[in-house]
């Protein structure tokens, strides 16, 4: 996704849809899995966007059959880290090249609009935040008042959220707990069980 910036929703609190990409000297080919499932998976605009930057788009289903002849012969970079063992098994060994995806670098530093675009998106959380804080000090306060649990507060602040301009979903479920749920690491409160 971040290599062609582009964005989607297949993985939840993830701005990235499933795809496999191939870029070659002469080309450049997104398989995306949504073309598998009948939808248009991309739109016009997007289209449009990749068909000028020399980019073809294909069903997900074909990346094993369409990569071979386009990576027959040559050297394949390969991030060992996260490259799967069905891919690497279509590589031979003497065409492998390992080492850190330069992705991974250029996603690591940060333009002068990405740092503007961390500290606007920081502060609508923390407006956010702050309103629910004052909602739960108003709720609690009251004495006819309905308590709070850890899941109606977790939903109240995924509301909250997507009240502020801009929001496109939280980038993890809230971790709203008290008490022994409190020591738990990423706790994720359910409403049957919840405090």
């Amino acid at each position: 996704a971040w290599l062609f910036n582009l964005r989607g929703s297949d993985i939840e609190c993830n701005p990235v849809f499933f795809a496999y990409a191939v870029v070659s000297d002469d080309q450049a080919v997104l398989f995306v899995q949504e073309l598998d499932d009948g939808k248009q998976g991309l739109s016009e605009t997007v289209k449009s966007q990749l068909e000028g930057a020399r980019v073809s788009a294909q069903p997900y289903s074909q990346f094993f059959v369409d990569v071979k002849p386009i990576i027959a012969g040559k050297k394949v970079f390969i991030e060992p880290s996260s490259c799967s063992m069905a891919i690497l098994d279509l590589v031979p060994p003497e065409f492998r090249v390992k080492g850190l995806s330069p992705v991974e670098t250029f996603k690591a530093a940060k333009n002068e609009k990405e740092i503007q675009g961390l500290a606007n998106a920081s502060k609508k959380d923390s407006l956010a935040l702050c309103e629910l804080l004052a909602l739960l000090e108003y709720q609690v306060g009251k004495a006819d008042g309905e308590r709070p649990t850890e899941a109606s507060v977790a939903d109240l602040m995924g509301e909250l959220r997507k009240k502020q301009p801009l929001c496109v979903g939280d980038s993890f479920p809230t971790i709203s707990s008290v008490g022994p749920n409190s020591a738990v690491v990423h706790y994720r409160p359910e409403k049957k069980s919840c405090r």
